[in-house]
């Protein structure tokens, strides 16, 4: 098989990205990974906070984001991404890999193209849109459907996630202990 974990890096450049939309950004890339990881399953994909990819309780993605600041921007950005395709063993319980979960998928190149896609399409949502990417992160952010799920409005949405990273992520972290 090819290589089982490809890692990418994407270095980013920017021209107006606030410091204080620092997290939306990391939150735009972590949705890019969990959308390419989806278009090539059918099983549901969450994100694990900070920046893990989840699929049936089992990590398939990592991602790691440098980001380089002058003043109150972030001027650059490298960002690596780590994903199981065809690895079937591995050495601690709690991973899988696009093979496992049931992907058809024949090369690292098609993920890779696919990956590069929706990184695209989601820094362009970000730059029009960031309150969108945070609506969508919610959605997705692993064991926290249940906490955001039935907030009636966007506004009041943003509020229970706002708590959620507040106190709700160390109850969670917590409860997946036992």
């Amino acid at each position: 098989f090819p290589v089982t974990i490809p890692l990418a890096t994407w270095t980013f450049h920017f021209k107006d990205l606030k410091v204080a939309n620092g997290f939306v950004y990391n939150q735009s890339i972590a949705l890019a990974v969990r959308q390419s990881i989806q278009d090539w399953i059918h099983q549901s994909v969450y994100i694990k906070w900070p920046n893990d990819i989840i699929v049936k309780d089992k990590k398939i993605a990592g991602i790691l984001i440098e980001n380089y600041i002058q003043g109150d921007e972030i001027k650059s950005s490298l960002c690596g991404i780590g994903v199981n395709i065809f690895q079937t063993h591995f050495s601690f319980p709690h991973a899988t890999s696009l093979v496992l979960a049931g992907s058809d998928i024949a090369s690292t190149d098609s993920f890779l193209q696919t990956l590069h896609k929706n990184l695209l399409e989601k820094l362009e949502e970000l730059k029009l849109n960031p309150f969108v990417i945070r609506e969508q992160y919610l959605l997705h952010l692993f064991r926290s459907k249940d906490l955001i799920a039935n907030v009636p409005n966007r506004y009041l949405r943003c509020k229970a996630y706002l708590l959620y990273q507040l106190i709700g992520r160390h109850h969670l972290h917590r409860s997946e202990e036992h």
